[in-house]
């Protein structure tokens, strides 16, 4: 009787630990930018040269920032940028929309051989010679639609820090 005592106890403590307060926000902030994420993404290796990392792989939502270190315009930023994405996808299609130091570009394609399309959110702040990239993707249209509101919310809370 005290063994299993012990052991649902040992249980109940291994499956709190192991929790995951999905309605929390994670909040970054470094010496670059800040960013409020959902608490259901977790820190993840998605990209080699990406200086946030998170993901849900259940859900299929990732979110990568990414310090560029480039001297060039802010068009052929968003160029290399888009380019970096659309070239591994068929019959990419992209919107964006440019702002002063900021351009929003949604990218939306497949993977050859792949059945469910891939939805790419980003948002560039363009500071030269220091800029910020975040990309956030998700699979699917039901998950586009689904995440819409909360990429939104990331997307605007993504900001450089003076």
């Amino acid at each position: 009787m005290k063994n299993r005592i012990v052991f649902t106890y040992l249980i109940i403590l291994l499956v709190m630990s192991s929790c995951q307060n999905y309605d929390k926000p994670i909040s970054i902030k470094n010496e670059k930018f800040e960013v409020v994420l959902p608490g259901f993404v977790q820190k993840e290796e998605l990209a080699e040269d990406a200086a946030l990392e998170y993901a849900n792989r259940f859900r299929n939502f990732y979110v990568v920032a990414f310090i560029l270190k480039d001297n060039v315009s802010q068009d052929s930023l968003w160029a290399q940028t888009t380019t970096r994405i659309t070239s591994a996808l068929m019959n990419p299609t992209v919107d964006s929309i440019h702002q002063p130091n900021h351009i929003f570009t949604k990218i939306t394609g497949k993977f050859k051989d792949e059945k469910e399309p891939l939805y790419y959110s980003q948002k560039l702040i363009y500071r030269k010679g220091n800029s910020l990239l975040l990309t956030i993707w998700t699979r699917g249209k039901e998950r586009e639609k689904k995440y819409e509101v909360e990429v939104e919310r990331i997307m605007s809370s993504f900001k450089s820090m003076p």
